[in-house]
């Protein structure tokens, strides 16, 4: 959900995902990623993604996005 919203704010620029991705790689290999530190970052993950949603419900109120510019 994260990925998506970043994706979005872009405007659907996929360099954006190929740096928030390798972003991502980076900080798992820097930390020893045990199974305890997984599920604190799942856990980070969801509360990032709750405060997406609160605080930017323009995003998610407007419907589905098109991949088809309409004009």
């Amino acid at each position: 959900m994260v990925a998506n919203w970043l994706y979005y704010k872009n405007n659907r620029l996929i360099l954006a995902m190929i740096l928030f991705h390798f972003l991502l790689d980076a900080v798992a290999m820097t930390f020893d990623a045990e199974q305890f530190t997984k599920c604190i970052t799942s856990l980070v993950f969801l509360i990032a993604a709750v405060l997406i949603v609160i605080f930017d419900r323009k995003a998610f109120s407007e419907g589905p996005k098109s991949f088809i510019e309409q004009t």
